[in-house]
């Protein structure tokens, strides 16, 4: 469940989570971002791509450790 950004071939930004298929549960661990790119809400994105892709696998909970 680890999602990397690239601006062509320069990563800027990683979503980091794991998933446990016995539980089918997804926990988010965290997100790098190259702070030049903060305005293009990287992060955000990655976790909305992330999350929709946990419900397309039929994924029961995502804990986000908040």
């Amino acid at each position: 469940y680890t999602i990397s950004a690239y601006l062509g071939k320069e990563l800027i930004a990683v979503h980091i989570a794991m998933e446990e298929k016995s539980k089918k549960t997804v926990y988010y661990f965290g997100c790098w971002w190259n702070r030049k790119y903060k305005s293009l809400s990287t992060p955000t994105f990655l976790l909305k791509k992330d999350i929709e892709r946990a419900i397309k696998e039929g994924v029961k909970y995502y804990d986000l450790e908040l």
